[in-house]
C-alpha cells in the first residue's frame, strides 16, 4: 500500500477538513478556536507558576479528569470557569473586539459602512477611517 500523498490528495484532504457544511459548522469551528486559544494561554501561566492540572484542579475544587477534559476539548470553559481562574491565578483575562474590515449594517436609511476606525467612550479601534456606501436592495 502506497502511503504517499500526492499535492492533489492532501490538498483535497485540507479542504475537507476546512471546509464547512452550514453556517453552524462555521460557528462550532469559531467556539473551537476560541476555546483552545484560552487554553492555551492558561497552559502559558500554569508553566509559569510550575502548577501542574493536579494542582489546578485541587484549587478549583474540581476532577483532574473535568480539567483534562478541558485541556484535550471535550468540555468547554465557561465565564464562571474564566473568573475562578482569575482569581486562584491572580490573572486577568483581557477581551479585544477587533471590527473586520468588510461591510457592516449602518444604523439608517439602508447604508452600509466599511469598518475602518471606530471611536467610542473607551477608546478607537484602529482600521484608518468610516466610509458609508449605498447598499442597494
Amino acid at each position: 500500500m502506497n502511503s504517499e500523498l500526492n499535492e492533489s490528495d492532501i490538498k483535497l484532504k485540507f479542504e475537507e477538513i476546512f471546509s464547512f457544511k452550514n453556517s453552524e459548522e462555521v460557528i462550532e469551528f469559531r467556539e473551537a478556536a476560541l476555546h483552545l486559544r484560552i487554553i492555551d494561554e492558561l497552559i502559558a501561566v500554569l508553566e509559569a507558576r510550575n502548577w501542574n492540572k493536579a494542582k489546578l484542579a485541587n484549587e478549583l475544587g474540581t476532577s483532574k479528569s473535568y480539567i483534562t477534559q478541558l485541556f484535550n476539548g471535550n468540555k468547554l470553559i465557561n465565564l464562571k470557569l474564566l473568573a475562578k481562574l482569575e482569581k486562584i491565578l491572580n490573572i486577568e483575562f483581557r477581551v479585544e473586539c477587533h471590527i473586520k474590515p468588510e461591510i457592516v449594517p449602518a444604523k439608517s436609511n439602508k447604508k452600509f459602512m466599511t469598518a475602518k476606525n471606530v471611536t467610542s467612550k473607551k477608546g478607537t479601534i484602529k482600521h484608518s477611517s468610516l466610509r458609508s456606501k449605498q447598499a442597494t436592495f
